[in-house]
């Protein structure tokens, strides 16, 4: 892959050889910069308020901890024996 083509720079971390140090290239930045924030999209193309998405997610968590409680809880290893 030619270097301008990268969309970040990696490399090790000479404190410490275990860690990868990555970089956003100036591409990914311009990028990252056109893409903008995912949340306010999302709130936009919503068209409610953020106190009324809010209010949903509360909602949508009690929905689930009511159904959790009727059913004994959730489990992942539950999950993943009834595949």
């Amino acid at each position: 892959m030619a270097d301008q083509d990268r969309r970040a720079v990696l490399a090790r971390n000479p404190a410490n050889e275990r860690q990868v140090v990555v970089a956003l290239t100036p591409k990914s930045l311009a990028i990252r910069n056109e893409a903008g924030c995912l949340g306010q999209a999302l709130l936009e193309a919503s068209g409610e308020s953020p106190q009324k998405l809010g209010a949903l997610n509360h909602a949508v968590r009690d929905l689930r901890d009511a159904i959790y409680a009727h059913i004994g809880g959730w489990s992942v290893a539950a999950a993943q024996d009834e595949k």
